[in-house]
């Protein structure tokens, strides 16, 4: 069995997928609902007050579009 060679920025997209996973997971099993924001923003009250929040919009420093993995929103 060969081993596949993965260029760093392929790696850095695993890892992050990884880990998005992993906390989209413990986050979820500790009763919090994972959502993407998309789809919680038109349906605000179709939701619990328990949730994660993945690829959230908001404004970089320099005045730019961005969007973060997750928001954790809790009582």
């Amino acid at each position: 069995m060969t081993k596949k060679t993965i260029q760093g920025g392929s790696r850095a997209n695993t890892s992050g997928n990884t880990l998005e996973a992993s906390i989209s997971a413990v986050i979820g099993s500790k009763g919090f609902e994972v959502v993407n924001y998309k789809t919680w923003v038109n349906k605000k009250e179709s939701y619990g007050k328990e949730l994660l929040l993945c690829n959230v919009p908001y404004q970089t420093i320099y005045g730019h579009n961005g969007k973060t993995e997750f928001v954790l929103l809790s009582e």
